[in-house]
């Protein structure tokens, strides 16, 4: 197995924070070139300087990624950069706001849909446009351990639209394996991120750990290993799986 990246240019949606970052620094760190997409400016213009020291030419694209043209303008941009697109990370997506499902507003249910499925979708659209005809290509979905717990009152929503994540995974795997492409998703439990500062209330994540039969949240270079151990050339016959990884959280 090796892990040498070089020669490979890799988006990450939702590149700028948290797994996101920490899978951007370690593609670098392998050879890879990097294109975060993200819609927090600021968060990619550090990112690219954290991935200064790598030798490449690093790219930050604005992009939100639940507009089509935003995605289509990515995608575009990138093809026409480095004449190929080689790994895809659909990074990008949030529970959006947490609310027990009887309060939950059609808005932040639609909201939700949008950033992690719509967003999914969009770039997985349009990068395998590229993909395809070069016979070759790794896409890795965040999906979540929402999907199997499904977040009884405070994101029922967010589990749903993880879950159609890894039912998306699963088709698209097998729709374009003929191709060269493999597909596949992770499942992260508890991660200690920007994440729950940013949606999760006081307390949340030291509760959540006391679940944890490893008796830990993971830590964001922990997930970001498996990422790139995914989209490295040691497990060429694994296609269409979610992951779990959620030390042993939800098993």
């Amino acid at each position: 197995m090796t892990k040498d990246f070089n020669n490979k240019v890799a988006i990450l949606t939702g590149g700028a924070s948290g797994i996101g970052l920490s899978t951007a620094k370690q593609l670098a760190a392998g050879g890879a070139t990097v294109v975060i997409a993200d819609i927090d400016d600021a968060g990619g213009d550090n990112a690219l300087s954290a991935l200064a020291d790598s030798n490449k030419q690093h790219l930050y694209v604005h992009t939100d990624v639940t507009e089509e043209s935003q995605v289509l303008a990515l995608a575009q941009k990138v093809h026409s950069t480095f004449g190929h697109i080689d790994i895809l990370l659909n990074g990008a997506g949030s529970p959006v706001k947490r609310s027990s499902f009887l309060e939950t507003t059609l808005e932040t249910w639609e909201t939700c849909f949008a950033q992690n499925v719509r967003g999914t979708f969009l770039c997985s659209r349009e990068i395998l446009k590229y993909m395809v005809p070069a016979k070759q290509g790794v896409i890795i979905n965040m999906a979540s351990g929402a999907a199997y717990a499904g977040s009884p009152g405070s994101s029922v929503h967010y589990g749903a639209a993880k879950g159609a994540v890894t039912t998306f995974t699963r088709g698209i795997a097998r729709e374009f394996a003929k191709d060269g492409i493999r597909v596949n998703a992770l499942a992260p439990g508890a991660v200690d991120t920007p994440f729950h500062t940013n949606y999760s209330p006081q307390g949340f994540l030291e509760e959540k750990t006391k679940n944890i039969p490893i008796g830990r949240a993971a830590s964001p270079d922990e997930i970001a290993a498996l990422i790139v151990f995914l989209c490295s050339d040691g497990c060429p016959y694994l296609t269409g799986s979610t992951i779990r990884v959620d030390g042993g959280m939800f098993v």
